[in-house]
This record gives structure tokens, C-alpha cells and sequence, in this order.
């Protein structure tokens, strides 16, 4: 679809998250000219986890059809750079943080994104904020004095399984919590 969209003009594609880490390559095999963009929302593993997966040359030569590459934090970038310096014939230019292979580059950043803490804080010690949470309070029925929420789209990358065990894990550790405190999963 965003071959036949763009024709033979120049385009920049923004390819969203790991579902699609074939795309990069499949664009560029079928027009060069198009810059292709691609943020990797999820940990990048080290070269030893990521060698034991199967379709590891797939997915790298797939990834480094990317003009740029993003990832959330320098360590997961890293790992990708040490990846394929590792796992397939390519230059590494650790200083640029560029991979070449086969005549082509592709430039891996990191790009950590994150709230405004100080912000939020703020906005959350507002009187508003206290009514709000009396409100929920009364409206769900929750008399403990400290509410967690987690609020996640039900996807497996979310790790919402791992979250709820670890805090049965708190509340086998702190029993006094038990009563004190209630988590609610949105």
C-alpha cells in the first residue's frame, strides 16, 4: 500500500514498533529513493539471547533497510549495534553510530522519551486530584489507603502477567500491605 501511495516520488515512511521489522528492507528493495524511519518500542536483546533466535539474520537485514533506527535507551541501541557487529558481515562506526552493509547505512539512535516528572507531581498534589481519587474511592468500593493502577493496552509486550505476580511477590513479603493497600489493572 505505501509503495503504490508514493509512486516514484521521494517519501519519508515511518514504520511504527516490531511488527513490521521486515517492512524496512522490502521498501528500499523496491524503491531506494525512500527514506525509511523506525522507533523499536521494546528492549533490543544482547548478541547471545538474540542469536539463538531462529530468524536473527532476517530480522537484522530487515531492520538495517531503516534509513534511521530508534530505540527507547543507549543500552538497547547498543545491543543492537553489537548484534550485528557479531551476527553479519557489516561496518560498525561505533563513533557515528552508522551500520553499513552493502552499500547501504543506516544510522542507530537513541531516543528516550519520558513525562515530565516535576510536572506531574505537581498536577498531582492539586486539590482536584484528592476529589478525583475520593470520588473512584467511593465509586469502586476501595477503602485501603494505597491505590497502584496500572493502565496498559492487553498486549503481551506489556508484561501485565509478570506485574500481577510481582505484586503478590510484595504482598507475600509485606503482609502488613495486605490490608493497607489495593491494585487496580485498567
Amino acid at each position: 500500500a505505501v509503495l503504490q501511495e508514493v509512486g516514484d516520488r521521494k517519501a519519508l515512511v515511518f514504520v511504527q514498533d516490531y511488527h513490521f521489522t521486515l517492512l524496512p528492507r522490502l521498501i528500499k528493495e523496491r524503491n531506494p529513493s525512500i527514506i525509511v524511519a523506525q522507533f523499536w518500542h521494546i528492549p533490543w536483546p544482547n548478541p547471545e539471547v538474540m542469536r539463538i533466535c531462529p530468524w536473527q539474520e532476517e530480522i537484522l537485514h530487515g531492520l538495517l533497510g531503516n534509513d534511521l533506527l530508534g530505540f527507547q535507551v543507549r543500552y538497547y541501541s547498543d545491543n543492537f549495534l553489537n548484534t550485528v557487529n557479531s551476527s553479519i558481515e557489516c561496518k560498525v562506526d561505533w563513533e557515528r553510530r552508522i551500520v553499513s552493509q552493502r552499500g547501504k547505512k543506516t544510522a542507530v539512535r537513541s531516543f528516550p522519551i519520558s513525562i515530565d516528572f516535576a510536572k506531574f507531581s505537581r498536577g498531582a498534589r492539586q486539590p482536584s486530584v484528592a476529589e478525583e481519587v475520593n470520588r473512584l474511592r467511593k465509586q469502586l468500593g476501595l477503602s485501603q489507603e494505597i491505590i497502584g493502577i496500572g493502565i496498559d493496552r492487553v498486549d503481551y509486550t506489556k508484561g501485565i502477567p509478570d506485574r500481577l505476580r510481582a505484586i503478590d511477590c510484595f504482598f507475600e513479603k509485606y503482609p502488613d500491605y495486605q490490608k493497607r493497600m489495593v491494585f487496580v489493572q485498567v
